[in-house]
């Protein structure tokens, strides 16, 4: 299955599995008897913020990681290569390195 991004697989389930489960978990009755309306109402937006901030994080991960520019800028900062030629002239010339020609 060498065809499988799985890098990108993990992070579109992460995108689909997350708000999925956080709709279906509710607070054990033992737990909502014993606390207060507004400690329900705390615990159930930390639980949607906490969800938020894991698809957010997942899809910040997924941006940094497509940035073709960003990879070749790197690649092109190592002393032990000498040139990179791009197809894309237009990226070629957004990128500041002298080692990256169109």
């Amino acid at each position: 299955m060498s065809w499988i991004n799985w890098p990108v697989l993990a992070r579109q389930a992460a995108l689909i599995i997350v708000p999925v489960l956080l709709a279906k978990v509710s607070l054990p009755a033992s737990i909502v008897s014993a606390i207060s309306e507004p400690a329900i109402e705390v615990v159930s937006a930390a639980m949607v913020i906490a969800g938020a901030w894991i698809v957010g994080w997942v899809v910040w991960i997924g941006q940094r990681r497509e940035q073709p520019a960003a990879k070749i800028e790197a690649v092109a900062a190592l002393p032990e290569v000498r040139a990179i030629s791009l197809n894309d002239a237009d990226m070629a010339a957004d990128i500041p390195s002298g080692k990256v020609i169109p």
